[in-house]
């Protein structure tokens, strides 16, 4: 189970998602959407617990499929949204 509460993402100086909390039980599949620039991408790697995905702070950054692996139990496919 993954467990967030009250978390504040971003980058350098910017935060781009304010006080998220969630819940992710075992074996759940989830779809994350949201606008260019979002956030979506950094998220991702903070659940993750790495840098995997590539990010930056224009939209358009996620060029392909990138799969995000931290341990068994957790596996995101991050892909590119439409510009």
């Amino acid at each position: 189970m993954i467990i967030a509460d009250s978390l504040n993402i971003g980058y350098k100086d910017k935060v781009v998602v304010h006080d998220l909390s969630f819940s992710l039980d075992k074996g759940m599949f989830i779809a994350l959407i949201g606008a260019n620039g979002a956030g979506k991408s950094t998220l991702m790697n903070r659940l993750a617990g790495k840098k995997i995905a590539v990010v930056g702070n224009k939209p358009g950054v996620t060029k392909g499929q990138q799969w995000l692996k931290s341990n068994k139990d957790l596996e995101i496919l991050d892909t590119p949204g439409i510009l």
